[in-house]
């Protein structure tokens, strides 16, 4: 049996032990404060708008693109700040639920207390180490996906070279995920060393988890690329409240394992 098999079989089994309501409970949570911020974003949004239109016909210049433009970036700020905690408090709740059998849900809000602005701090860090990366890989599907959307708004009917583009364009959304992951896949273990360790430095967690990766990139690898399908499916609320808390469970199971060894490994060189 591959290693691929045997981490999911450990992980449906860990998940069967009662563990499944509590995982779909916690990522109810995290759906639920992105409900939140976004609804709260959209009063915010409104009153920039407003208040960027009354600036703009003040000083009499054309600036209704630019207003929304600026209202869609204060959403990323609450966005953000608020939904990050949670993230890593889901992130560590199922982490420790595999690793340990079982966890408290109070887990999923640990990170509000104390480590609430270091946890922001640690996302932050890991956002900006990999956002030229993700940049690099969605940005032909969205340059492609934006010219093909403002050439047929207007059409009544598609033409032939009209749907091979939005093929295309989907073809390069899926190509991105797969390039995104192996070029970011030497920073899987970031956050699992954050849950292990909160008071470890930052760039130690970085440096440790690309020197435990480079033995176990290609079974990450192939492990994640097993669970695409369930990937795709994260598209429909319905599926997904059950297949996030697998995928991650999966994961988590993964980087279990490979913290395991790693730490057996330098137990033997001391």
């Amino acid at each position: 049996m591959s290693p691929e098999k045997i981490i999911k079989l450990q992980t449906r089994d860990n998940l069967g032990k009662n563990n499944w309501p509590g995982a779909v409970g916690a990522i109810f949570i995290v759906l639920l404060a992105v409900m939140i911020v976004l609804y709260l974003s959209s009063g915010i949004d409104l009153a920039v708008i407003s208040v960027t239109e009354a600036a703009a016909e003040f000083l009499g210049i054309d600036m209704e693109n630019s207003a929304e433009e600026t209202a869609g970036s204060f959403t990323l700020i609450p966005l953000f700040i608020l939904i990050t905690p949670i993230f890593t408090g889901f992130l560590r709740y199922i982490y420790l639920t595999v690793r340990d059998g079982s966890a408290a849900f109070a887990e999923v809000f640990y990170y509000f207390g104390k480590k609430y602005f270091r946890t922001l701090g640690v996302n932050l860090m890991l956002v900006l180490r990999n956002f030229w990366k993700v940049l690099l890989c969605f940005a032909p599907y969205y340059i492609l996906y934006i010219i093909t959307v403002t050439n047929t708004i207007e059409k009544e009917s598609l033409a032939f070279f009209d749907i091979m583009c939005y093929f295309i364009s989907y073809a390069l959304l899926l190509g991105g995920i797969v390039l995104c992951f192996k070029l970011c896949v030497k920073h899987f273990l970031y956050l699992f060393l954050y849950v292990e360790d909160e008071n470890m430095g930052i760039n130690e967690m970085f440096a440790r988890s690309s020197e435990y990766m480079e033995k176990f990139t290609e079974s990450v690898c192939k492990l994640f690329f097993s669970l695409f399908p369930l990937v795709l499916s994260c598209i429909l609320v319905i599926p997904c409240v059950f297949a996030v808390p697998y995928i991650t469970a999966t994961m988590s199971t993964s980087a279990k394992w490979i913290l395991a060894l790693q730490h057996n490994s330098g137990n033997k060189d001391e």
